[in-house]
């Protein structure tokens, strides 16, 4: 049965049933492949119920098979899918090529020996095998008897001339024509150059020592010993002690203090030689009277050092000390 379409008018295609749609009397809706028309507003009456719906176009019936279309190109070849199951093992094969032979096997364990068989005819000689390797070294035999002294043979050549030695012990450097050694005290060797007559005669030269290496500090409250030189003295005889050195100091503005100490005490001669920035030391010299206490070796040390609040660098070059008695 086919509604007619003009019974109603005002309404609209709303396409596909919907069940929570509120239709109006002339809405069309489609539902299982036909079209109705609403004849009575409704809300959740889905067709065909006849009371709010009435059939505009019905279902056709499935046509005829249409012929096959050509076939499409071959698509993109899909992921791997994931591995089946084992199939059922297959029936065995025929029987394969004989592989080649495995290795030989390690050797068995001898088996007990068998009872010796009788001796048999002696065969014919074999030929010399190969010499064997050399054995090992046996231990030295006894050292045989010396035998007689053989020639002297010819001379060799002069060898060079070696370096001469360190001056030997017993004679000291220095001294002046018409001095002699005299013993300064009982150690061997430990000697000095004086005045013929023991201790020295009154105007004489004494003592003297000297050093010509270089002395270098940095320090502005340690002293720096120069020259130590320690000569025997007679006790109540008067000594004049003098000195003399070269000095440089490296940097403007800086002083040096010089220090004789005689037999441990400070000596009454101290001084401060200021701005002494040069590259050639520059010549200083003094003395000192002493009269000793006791008789025996008394120390005479110069020392220097940087002078107090100065920083920088104090050389001493050449360095002399001389005692004379003079009373």
């Amino acid at each position: 049965m086919t509604y007619e379409p003009d019974v109603v008018t005002g309404g609209s295609n709303e396409g596909p049933f919907d069940n929570g749609t509120e239709y109006q009397a002339g809405d069309i809706v489609t539902s299982g492949g036909s079209s109705y028309i609403c004849i009575l507003g409704n809300t959740g009456n889905p067709p065909p119920n006849a009371t709010y719906w009435a059939v505009l176009a019905e279902k056709g019936d499935t046509g005829a098979t249409g012929p096959t279309g050509p076939t499409g190109p071959t698509g993109a070849t899909g992921p791997q899918g994931i591995q089946g199951d084992p199939g059922a093992t297959g029936a065995t094969g025929s029987q394969g090529i004989q592989g080649d032979p495995g290795p030989q096997g390690i050797q068995g364990v001898p088996g007990n020996d068998g009872a010796a068989g009788a001796q048999g005819i002696q065969g014919v000689p074999g030929n010399d095998g190969a010499t064997g390797a050399q054995g090992v070294q046996g231990d030295p035999g006894p050292t045989g008897a010396t035998g007689p002294t053989g020639a002297t043979g010819a001379a060799g050549a002069t060898g060079a001339t070696g370096a001469t030695g360190a001056t030997g012990p017993g004679v000291p450097v220095g001294g002046t024509a018409g001095q002699v050694l005299s013993k300064i005290d009982g150690t061997n060797y430990n000697t000095q150059w004086v005045a013929p007559g023991g201790g020295g005669v009154f105007g004489s030269q004494f003592s003297e020592a000297s050093s010509d290496g270089t002395s270098t500090t940095t320090s502005n409250s340690v002293y720096q010993t120069k020259l130590d030189h320690a000569p025997t003295l007679t006790a109540g005889c008067k000594y004049r002690i003098g000195f003399q050195y070269e000095l440089y100091n490296e940097t403007t503005g800086q002083n040096a203090k010089m220090q004789v100490l005689v037999d441990g005490s400070t000596a009454a001669f101290t001084t401060a030689i200021g701005d002494q920035n040069q590259d050639q030391p520059t010549q200083f010299g003094g003395h000192y009277y002493y009269t000793p206490g006791t008789t025996g070796a008394k120390s005479i040390k110069l020392n220097h050092r940087v002078d107090d609040g100065n920083t920088g660098t104090s050389h001493i070059e050449r360095a002399r000390i001389e005692v004379w008695r003079v009373a």
